[in-house]
């Protein structure tokens, strides 16, 4: 089923996926020539369906590589 916005723009089911807005529960490492720079509990923008969906004991998670990150706050 298709929403219509109040200015008559039409979204399809397609685009309602996940948003573009997460927060960083785990990094990794980096590497000796790229620290990471994220850390938990940081709020991300990242680019749109980037990532890998997995789900654990219920719960769904998404692998995001750092370049698809956008930009973050710390909280």
């Amino acid at each position: 089923m298709q929403d219509v916005t109040d200015s008559g723009i039409i979204v399809p089911d397609s685009f309602k996926k996940r948003g573009c807005q997460a927060k960083i529960v785990d990094v990794g490492n980096g590497t000796a020539k790229k620290p990471m720079e994220f850390k938990a509990g940081q709020t991300c923008w990242h680019i749109k369906d980037a990532g890998l969906e997995i789900e654990e004991n219920g719960e769904t998670y998404v692998l995001i590589d750092d370049y698809d990150i956008l930009g973050y706050t710390e909280n």
